[in-house]
């Protein structure tokens, strides 16, 4: 087919969809990132659960080549005021870099109430508090 991109595939992907007190989770093994020059095999977890009371939304990747990590937890209310708490790790040097941010609810725009990275506003504002890093289990090789 004229102007096609290229099928492209690395890894795999292994859904899991459990209905009940289990969250939908899937984990990739083996996955390739695209970033042009900087290509490198990963492993990646995705966990998603909602309610009417709020959700929650973790993700975390493994860089196969460096042992680079980065996690990251997402929560939000019924009103969908949220807040976000992410981690990155390199065992390699080693360091450790955290930063949340939270938003308000729709009554609130969603405006971004605190930030760590650009020093804003005041945690008190945070519909959840403290932070919660991400626990989800990225797999190892």
């Amino acid at each position: 087919m004229r102007g096609a991109a290229p099928r492209r595939t690395a890894g795999r992907a292994r859904p899991s969809f459990r209905i009940g007190s289990s969250p939908p989770s899937t984990t990739f093994l083996g996955a390739k990132s695209s970033e042009p020059g900087k290509e490198h095999f990963l492993n990646a977890a995705y966990s998603f659960q909602a309610s009417g009371a709020g959700g929650e939304l973790q993700l975390g990747f493994l860089n196969l080549s460096t042992t680079e990590n980065v996690a990251l937890r997402t929560r939000w209310n019924a009103a969908g005021a949220g807040r976000a708490d992410a981690r990155y790790n390199d065992p390699r040097v080693p360091v450790t870099f955290e930063a949340s941010e939270c938003w308000a609810d729709r009554a609130g725009s969603f405006l971004e109430v605190y930030d760590t990275k650009w020093r804003l506003g005041s945690e008190s504002y945070c519909a959840f508090q403290p932070a919660s890093y991400a626990d989800i289990a990225i797999p190892m090789p």
